[in-house]
C-alpha cells in the first residue's frame, strides 16, 4: 500500500490562518518571551531583536511586510518638468537641475540639456556651476550646425565655448559631463546661453541631471 501526501488547498491553509488568528487573539496575542524581530522596543515583548537602519541605509514597515533597502550609494538625480525660455547672454543656472552634493566626496557626474533657440545662427553655449572642489574636469558637448557636434573639456566652472552656430529651431541633446570632488557641501547645477546673436537659448523639460558616489 502506497501512502500518499495531502497537499493542503489555498481555502484550507486560509482556515489553518484563521484559526491560529483566533487563538491568538484569545490567549492576549504573542507569548512575550516568543523570539521576535521588532522595528522598535515593545512593551509587550521581553525577546525581541529590534531591527535599525544604519548609515545609508532604510527600513521602511508596510502592511505585513518589512522593506530594507541600500540608500547610500542610489544616484542624485533631478529632472525639468517645464521649459525655461529665452535665457539671454549671461550664463544662469537651469532651474530643477540641481544636485546636492557632499563635501570630500567623489562623484560621477551628467546633465542632459535639450536646447534650442530663434535659429543656426545662434550659439549655445552650456557649463555648470557648483561648490569649491579639490577635483573638477568636465566636458561640454554641443551643437555647432543641425548635424554636427564639437566637444570641449574644462577644470573651471562657467567655461564658455563662444559658439557662433548651433542647432537652431530642432531641439537637440546638449551634454554636461565629468568628475568631481567638493570640499564643501553644495549643489552642483547646470548653466547656459547663448552669444550675442539671435534669441534664446531654450531648455526644454525633460532634460535631467544625475551624479552617482564613486568614492
Amino acid at each position: 500500500m502506497t501512502n500518499k501526501r495531502k497537499e493542503a488547498t489555498p481555502t484550507e491553509i486560509d482556515r489553518l490562518n484563521r484559526k491560529v488568528r483566533q487563538a491568538l487573539a484569545s490567549s492576549g496575542g504573542l507569548p512575550a518571551d516568543i523570539p521576535a524581530v521588532t522595528t522598535a522596543p515593545s512593551a509587550d515583548l521581553t525577546n525581541e531583536a529590534v531591527l535599525t537602519a544604519g548609515t545609508g541605509i532604510s527600513v521602511t514597515v508596510g502592511a505585513g511586510t518589512v522593506t530594507v533597502a541600500n540608500t547610500q550609494d542610489a544616484p542624485i538625480k533631478s529632472v525639468k518638468t517645464s521649459d525655461q525660455t529665452l535665457i539671454g547672454t549671461s550664463f544662469t543656472d537651469v532651474s530643477e537641475t540641481g544636485l546636492a552634493l557632499l563635501a570630500n566626496t567623489t562623484y560621477a557626474f551628467e546633465f542632459y540639456l535639450l536646447c534650442d533657440a530663434d535659429a543656426v545662427t545662434t550659439g549655445i553655449d552650456v557649463s555648470c556651476n557648483g561648490p569649491t572642489t579639490s577635483l573638477l574636469h568636465y566636458e561640454m558637448v554641443y551643437w555647432t550646425s543641425t548635424t554636427a557636434v564639437a566637444t570641449r573639456g574644462s577644470s573651471a566652472y562657467n567655461t564658455n565655448n563662444g559658439s557662433t552656430a548651433s542647432n537652431g529651431a530642432t531641439v537637440r541633446g546638449y551634454w554636461v559631463r565629468g568628475v568631481i570632488r567638493p570640499t564643501a557641501n553644495g549643489t552642483l547645477i547646470a548653466r547656459t546661453k547663448r552669444e550675442a546673436v539671435g534669441t534664446g537659448p531654450n531648455v526644454r523639460a525633460g532634460s535631467y541631471g544625475i551624479a552617482w558616489k564613486l568614492a
